[in-house]
Protein backbone atom coordinates (compact mmCIF):
# COMPACT_ATOMS: atom_id res chain seq x y z
CA UNK A 1 0.00 0.00 0.00
CA UNK A 2 1.92 2.55 -1.31
CA UNK A 3 5.01 2.82 0.81
CA UNK A 4 3.77 0.84 3.17
CA UNK A 5 5.23 -2.78 2.60
CA UNK A 6 4.82 -6.00 4.82
CA UNK A 7 7.22 -7.01 6.85
CA UNK A 8 7.40 -3.64 8.22
CA UNK A 9 7.28 -2.55 11.69
CA UNK A 10 3.54 -2.86 12.59
CA UNK A 11 3.28 0.76 14.78
CA UNK A 12 5.02 2.40 11.36
CA UNK A 13 2.52 0.78 9.12
CA UNK A 14 -0.54 1.63 11.40
CA UNK A 15 0.85 5.14 11.62
CA UNK A 16 1.27 5.88 8.00
CA UNK A 17 -2.48 4.84 7.18
CA UNK A 18 -3.33 6.82 10.06
CA UNK A 19 -1.73 9.71 8.33
CA UNK A 20 -3.48 8.67 4.94
CA UNK A 21 -6.65 7.48 5.96
CA UNK A 22 -7.25 8.94 9.43
CA UNK A 23 -8.15 7.35 12.69
CA UNK A 24 -9.33 3.66 12.13
CA UNK A 25 -12.49 2.63 12.80
CA UNK A 26 -11.96 0.15 15.12
CA UNK A 27 -8.43 -1.78 16.60
CA UNK A 28 -9.04 -4.98 17.87
CA UNK A 29 -5.28 -3.93 19.51
CA UNK A 30 -3.59 -7.48 21.35
CA UNK A 31 -5.92 -10.55 20.59
CA UNK A 32 -5.29 -14.34 20.30
CA UNK A 33 -4.02 -15.11 16.71
CA UNK A 34 -7.13 -15.92 14.73
CA UNK A 35 -7.89 -17.98 11.65
CA UNK A 36 -10.79 -14.92 10.46
CA UNK A 37 -8.07 -12.34 8.89
CA UNK A 38 -5.44 -15.15 7.99
CA UNK A 39 -3.24 -14.66 10.91
CA UNK A 40 -3.39 -18.17 13.12
CA UNK A 41 0.33 -17.91 14.26
CA UNK A 42 1.35 -20.27 17.28
CA UNK A 43 2.69 -18.06 20.32
CA UNK A 44 1.84 -15.07 18.57
CA UNK A 45 -1.11 -12.60 19.37
CA UNK A 46 -2.88 -10.46 16.59
CA UNK A 47 -3.51 -6.82 16.27
CA UNK A 48 -6.53 -5.99 13.32
CA UNK A 49 -6.93 -2.26 12.95
CA UNK A 50 -9.74 -1.75 10.40
CA UNK A 51 -9.48 1.93 7.84
CA UNK A 52 -13.29 0.74 6.71
CA UNK A 53 -13.08 -1.23 3.46
CA UNK A 54 -9.14 -2.06 4.98
CA UNK A 55 -8.07 -4.20 7.75
CA UNK A 56 -4.36 -4.17 8.73
CA UNK A 57 -3.37 -7.66 10.36
CA UNK A 58 -0.34 -6.85 12.53
CA UNK A 59 1.56 -9.75 14.63
CA UNK A 60 2.58 -9.45 17.64
CA UNK A 61 5.51 -12.28 18.24
CA UNK A 62 5.84 -13.71 21.78
CA UNK A 63 8.96 -10.80 22.26
CA UNK A 64 6.07 -8.04 21.72
CA UNK A 65 7.67 -7.38 18.06
CA UNK A 66 4.47 -6.12 16.04
CA UNK A 67 4.84 -6.75 12.55
CA UNK A 68 2.68 -5.51 9.41
CA UNK A 69 1.82 -8.98 7.93
CA UNK A 70 -0.94 -8.55 5.98
CA UNK A 71 -4.26 -6.58 4.58
CA UNK A 72 -7.47 -7.14 3.59
CA UNK A 73 -9.68 -4.50 1.21
CA UNK A 74 -13.70 -6.02 2.07
CA UNK A 75 -16.80 -4.29 0.93
CA UNK A 76 -18.46 -6.28 3.33
CA UNK A 77 -16.87 -4.10 6.50
CA UNK A 78 -18.76 -1.88 8.15
CA UNK A 79 -18.32 1.50 7.22
CA UNK A 80 -16.84 0.13 3.69
CA UNK A 81 -18.74 2.38 1.05
CA UNK A 82 -18.41 5.27 2.63
CA UNK A 83 -14.29 4.39 3.41
CA UNK A 84 -11.17 6.52 1.68
CA UNK A 85 -10.12 3.17 1.85
CA UNK A 86 -12.46 1.54 -0.60
CA UNK A 87 -10.42 3.50 -3.35
CA UNK A 88 -7.82 1.89 -2.56
CA UNK A 89 -6.36 -0.22 -5.87
CA UNK A 90 -3.59 -2.59 -6.28
CA UNK A 91 0.03 -1.22 -8.01
CA UNK A 92 -1.49 -2.64 -11.21
CA UNK A 93 -4.81 -1.10 -10.55
CA UNK A 94 -7.24 -3.53 -9.60
CA UNK A 95 -9.90 -2.63 -7.46
CA UNK A 96 -12.91 -3.26 -5.32
CA UNK A 97 -16.25 -3.48 -7.64
CA UNK A 98 -13.63 -4.14 -10.56
CA UNK A 99 -15.42 -7.31 -12.63
CA UNK A 100 -13.90 -10.19 -12.90
CA UNK A 101 -13.09 -9.44 -16.68
CA UNK A 102 -10.98 -6.42 -15.26
CA UNK A 103 -9.04 -8.75 -13.03
CA UNK A 104 -8.42 -10.85 -16.22
CA UNK A 105 -7.47 -8.03 -18.40
CA UNK A 106 -5.20 -6.52 -15.61
CA UNK A 107 -3.57 -9.83 -14.50
CA UNK A 108 -3.08 -11.10 -18.13
CA UNK A 109 -0.38 -13.79 -18.02
CA UNK A 110 -1.07 -14.30 -14.32
CA UNK A 111 -3.10 -17.44 -13.17
CA UNK A 112 -6.41 -16.22 -12.16
CA UNK A 113 -9.01 -18.80 -11.02
CA UNK A 114 -12.09 -19.12 -9.44
CA UNK A 115 -12.86 -21.18 -6.70
CA UNK A 116 -15.33 -22.30 -3.89
CA UNK A 117 -14.31 -21.97 -0.63
CA UNK A 118 -16.04 -22.98 2.15
CA UNK A 119 -15.62 -20.04 4.50
CA UNK A 120 -16.22 -17.11 1.96
CA UNK A 121 -18.02 -19.01 -1.31
CA UNK A 122 -16.90 -18.18 -4.57
CA UNK A 123 -13.43 -16.55 -4.98
CA UNK A 124 -10.62 -15.56 -6.92
CA UNK A 125 -7.08 -16.43 -6.65
CA UNK A 126 -4.10 -14.57 -8.36
CA UNK A 127 -0.90 -16.53 -8.80
CA UNK A 128 2.21 -15.96 -10.47
CA UNK A 129 2.59 -17.11 -13.74
CA UNK A 130 6.02 -18.24 -13.59
CA UNK A 131 6.19 -19.87 -9.73
CA UNK A 132 2.55 -20.56 -9.10
CA UNK A 133 2.31 -18.72 -5.95
CA UNK A 134 -0.11 -17.50 -4.46
CA UNK A 135 -0.16 -13.52 -4.76
CA UNK A 136 -3.98 -11.61 -3.74
CA UNK A 137 -7.33 -13.60 -3.66
CA UNK A 138 -10.59 -12.84 -2.54
CA UNK A 139 -14.46 -13.15 -2.45
CA UNK A 140 -16.07 -12.39 -5.15
CA UNK A 141 -19.94 -11.99 -6.11
CA UNK A 142 -21.56 -14.61 -8.01
CA UNK A 143 -23.93 -13.97 -10.82
CA UNK A 144 -22.87 -16.43 -13.47
CA UNK A 145 -21.91 -14.10 -15.57
CA UNK A 146 -18.00 -12.89 -15.28
CA UNK A 147 -19.20 -9.46 -16.79
CA UNK A 148 -21.03 -8.53 -13.81
CA UNK A 149 -19.57 -10.80 -11.04
CA UNK A 150 -17.22 -8.21 -8.68
CA UNK A 151 -14.80 -8.58 -7.20
CA UNK A 152 -15.91 -7.75 -3.69
CA UNK A 153 -12.34 -8.54 -1.43
CA UNK A 154 -8.75 -7.89 -2.13
CA UNK A 155 -6.79 -9.75 0.42
CA UNK A 156 -3.29 -10.42 0.69
CA UNK A 157 -1.51 -13.71 1.23
CA UNK A 158 -2.63 -14.83 4.73
CA UNK A 159 -0.42 -13.05 7.56
CA UNK A 160 0.40 -16.93 8.93
CA UNK A 161 2.14 -17.69 5.69
CA UNK A 162 5.31 -15.35 5.75
CA UNK A 163 5.13 -14.10 9.27
CA UNK A 164 5.08 -16.84 12.14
Amino acid sequence: IGTIRLGMSGAEAVGMLIASLGEPTDDTGPIAATEEYGAACEDSQARIVKFGALAAIVIIDSDSTETFAGYRLDLTYEGASTSVASDIETLSGLKLGNSVVDLRRIYEGFEVSLLEDPAYGRVFELRSGNTGNLLLWGPVTDSGNEGTDTIAGIYSVDASVGFC
